[in-house]
């Protein structure tokens, strides 16, 4: 099928190279062998054998080519009796001397680029066709035609004309107006050198073109052109100069103008490819920019599920554990409340003790309870109950803890047997002692003395307790373990 310009786009060979490409050398050396007939038809005047149809083949086959071939190539020449096709000869050579390509594509298809250049330029050094007549004979299909042109051309102010000669493949279309299957044109087959055709047409034409009545019509219409030529100095000179450099001329014009077209297509190609390369590009960045934000929200939005699931775990826990301390706490209460309910019943009624050694009475029943009042050995209280190693006691109105291992429900004896220290005598340690605050096994230690250490004594005091002084620091030390 042709496209809207004209061009095949079968055109293509195995290499990916377009037919319709100009072929310098080949079309160079057509011009030099055939150039005057080509100037003389306008395209091409001298009848090569070999003529190759193109893919746009349109009409019914017959049952039998070859039967139809030999029949129709016998009969005579129809000259001028088919009126459709004269009058569509005279229009192309009318349009083609116009250089009207538009006008030319509604009844000749398909025409490529490069004749339609040639058209415009050749139709700028011709002036019209004369004498146009038609010898029509039967095509090989239903409804063509072959179709040999002889007509007078005229040049720009040169009265001699030039008979010539040009031989067309004529076909009927879908609505049954005739037109010329331009795939069969001479031109088109030497200057894009293309070959993709119907073999049994190609034959066809080959055969028309051996028969006698086209050789005789050929070769008088050669002999008619070259006496005009020689006729006329004018007019050979003209033709000359068409061929010699005209022609050539606008053929490296156009081979230079297609070939800064395609660079410039490729440039355009490569141009869109490096827009949609970036394109790409920044589309590509901004999914990556937009992945990366959706990704991110995602980890907010995680991390706020995650952040708002553990609050809600933790309150839950939270009020598992307050319920559990709630519990516990009711529990612990009531056991505390059995616990002082037993102790009550079980706590003996209230006791007379004495103070075994000088102690402290406590605000609380620990270690860490402040002290209220310091008793002196002997001192008599009143023991009102326990708790654990403590004893609630009481002393001229002052209430409080006492250790009950410092107290006895005994009045104790003051230790006589244990001489007295002198105050300034000094005392060589046998052994690790703890130097104490106060006279109580319960104070805080000041100092620690070792075996061999030497303390100097302040005062001894009967309650067993000998005040001394150990390399400047002062404190208690049990008077027995001075002995």
């Amino acid at each position: 099928m042709s496209t809207e310009d004209g061009s095949n786009k079968n055109n293509i060979d195995g290499n990916g190279t377009d037919k319709n490409s100009i072929d310098k050398e080949k079309t160079q050396e057509f011009l030099h062998k055939n150039g005057r007939y080509l100037i003389m038809a306008g395209m091409l005047v001298v009848i090569l054998i070999g003529i190759v149809m193109l893919v746009n083949n349109k009409g019914t086959s017959s049952a039998d080519p070859k039967a139809r071939a030999e029949k129709v190539l016998k009969e005579d020449y129809q000259v001028d009796e088919n009126e459709a096709v004269t009058k569509l000869m005279k229009n192309y050579y009318k349009y083609y001397a116009e250089g009207n390509v538009d006008k030319m594509k509604e009844i000749a298809t398909p025409i490529s680029k490069l004749e339609q250049s040639y058209i415009k330029m050749f139709s700028e050094r011709v002036e019209k066709y004369k004498n146009i007549k038609c010898y029509t004979k039967e095509g090989l299909d239903k409804d063509s035609y072959i179709v040999s042109v002889t007509m007078d051309m005229k040049f720009p102010k040169i009265k001699t004309t030039i008979p010539s000669l040009e031989t067309f493949y004529v076909r009927t279309d879908d609505k049954g107006n005739l037109y010329i299957d331009n795939l069969y044109s001479t031109f088109n087959y030497i200057a894009t050198n293309e070959k993709d055709v119907d073999s049994s047409v190609s034959e066809f034409i080959d055969k028309y073109e051996e028969q006698d009545d086209f050789v005789k019509l050929a070769n008088d219409i050669e002999k008619k052109s070259s006496k005009a030529i020689k006729s006329d100095k004018d007019l050979e000179k003209y033709v000359n100069k068409l061929n010699d450099k005209v022609i050539p001329k606008w053929l490296n014009n156009y081979k230079k103008a297609q070939e800064e077209e395609q660079k410039k297509k490729e440039e355009e190609q490569k141009k869109k490819d490096e827009e949609k390369k970036k394109q790409e590009e920044e589309q590509k960045k901004k999914d990556e920019e937009k992945k990366k934000k959706e990704e991110e929200q995602k980890k907010k939005d995680d991390k706020k599920d995650s952040k708002k699931k553990s609050e809600e775990k933790k309150k839950s826990e939270d009020k598992k554990d307050s319920k559990k301390k709630s519990d516990k706490k009711d529990d612990q209460k009531k056991e505390d409340n059995k616990q002082e309910e037993q102790q009550q019943a079980e706590q003996p009624a209230a006791e007379t003790v004495y103070v075994t050694t000088k102690v402290n009475i406590r605000d609380a029943a620990s270690t860490d309870g402040n002290v209220v009042e310091m008793l002196e050995f002997g001192t008599e209280l009143k023991r009102t109950g326990t708790e654990g190693d403590w004893s609630a006691v009481e002393h001229n109105g002052v209430t409080g803890y006492v250790k009950s291992e410092y107290l006895s429900t005994e009045v104790p004896q003051q230790d006589t047997s244990a001489p007295s220290l002198s105050e300034g005598s000094t005392v060589t340690l046998n052994g690790t002692i703890n130097i104490r605050e106060s006279m109580s096994e319960t104070s805080t230690k000041v100092a620690v003395g070792y075996a061999g250490d030497k303390v100097t004594v302040v005062m001894s005091y009967a309650e067993g307790w000998t005040k001394v002084n150990y390399k400047d620091t002062i404190g208690y030390i049990k008077t027995e373990l001075l002995q």
